[in-house]
């Protein structure tokens, strides 16, 4: 989840704010992050249907589901896409998008971190212990180190220490990485559930959409 990434032009350097970005490589994104927000509506109407089963009999999981899903499937995964040349950003100046990815990304975890809290709360200590549990705690305590590296980011925009702003990135993508899983163990434990793998293909092929231009900006970041 690349909170702080600038947006890239074809030669590697900044964009201008009011750049319309066109040709077959934009294309190409375009077509991606359409595919991209297909899989992640997709998981999170598993979600949201998962807790709809449960939600009046165990309410606070319900809660805890729904949370977490809206958190990381859906606002967390716009932040991140908010700030490629294919997202729905492009439109905006940069200042503006900076502005917009930061406040869903701090909307979008605070909503995970709070999701994860209840189930914390609620669960006994076997269920701590689980996959799914452990998985859980784990990605929630990455998603607050990188919820404070984005609001060091966007505080200090003009920062020189720009390990913290790759770090940051970094610990973002990991966070999604490990948020998905996540969600996947629990959809797979859903009764009934029919076609447990098209989940893991839509969360596979998301991820790869959310996350292949942060990789790319690290690469040129490096590489510079």
């Amino acid at each position: 989840m690349t909170m702080t990434q600038d947006i890239e032009g074809r030669n590697g350097t900044s964009a201008p704010e009011n750049q319309v970005f066109k040709g077959p490589n934009i294309l190409t994104m375009d077509i991606v992050t359409t595919i991209t927000n297909l899989c992640l509506g997709a998981l999170a109407f598993g979600a949201f249907t998962y807790a709809s089963m449960i939600i009046n009999i165990l309410p606070q999981y319900g809660a805890h589901i729904i949370l977490v899903a809206f958190g990381y499937v859906i606002i967390v995964s716009q932040a991140v896409l908010s700030l490629t040349t294919s997202g729905w950003g492009r439109s905006l100046k940069q200042p503006q998008r900076r502005t917009a990815h930061f406040a869903l990304q701090v909307l979008g975890c605070t909503a995970a971190i709070s999701g994860g809290i209840v189930a914390i709360a609620n669960s006994n200590p076997n269920a701590k212990k689980s996959v799914h549990g452990v998985m859980g705690i784990t990605t929630l305590s990455v998603t607050m180190l990188t919820l404070l590296g984005g609001i060091f980011s966007y505080l200090f925009p003009e920062s020189k220490v720009k390990v913290i702003k790759i770090v940051h990135s970094i610990l973002g993508s990991i966070t999604l990485i490990l948020a998905f899983t996540t969600v996947l163990i629990a959809l797979h434990r859903v009764p009934d559930t029919r076609m447990p793998w098209a989940y893991t293909v839509c969360a596979i092929v998301a991820l790869i959409g959310i996350l292949l231009s942060p990789a790319l900006n690290h690469f040129r970041r490096l590489t510079r």
